[in-house]
Parts: structure tokens; sequence; C-alpha cells
């Protein structure tokens, strides 16, 4: 195989994986503890979660233990 046929081999494979990784991502997961400015939990606080992308929300209640 030449050189120019391997580097377009290699750029072609490398586009490729490019298009087929960034298209797998579609999920992922939030944690977090909400805690006053005493560093105190809030259990039943209200966290609301914004896909800036499509625009859309979900709203969620921390635990007891102030855990989302």
């Amino acid at each position: 195989m030449s050189v120019k046929n391997c580097c377009w081999t290699v750029l072609v494979s490398l586009l490729l994986c490019v298009g087929t990784t960034r298209a797998q991502v579609t999920t992922g997961t939030i944690l977090g503890t909400v805690s006053d400015s005493s560093g105190a939990v809030v259990p039943g606080a209200t966290i609301t979660i914004r896909n800036v992308e499509t625009g859309i929300s979900r709203a969620l209640t921390a635990d007891a233990a102030g855990r989302y």
C-alpha cells in the first residue's frame, strides 16, 4: 500500500469514528446535594435541569438527605 493510500485510509477512518462517537452520547447522569449557605442539606428542594440545545426541562425533588 502506498503512503498516499495509507493516509487516505487513516483520514477516512478517523472521520467515521468521530461521527459515530458523537452520535452515541444520548444520556447522562446528574448527581448532587442541595445545601444552604450554612452547609445544611435542604430536603424537598426542587431542582430543574434544562437541556440548552433542545429547551427540554425536567424538574425533580431532593430526597430527605438533600440528594438529587
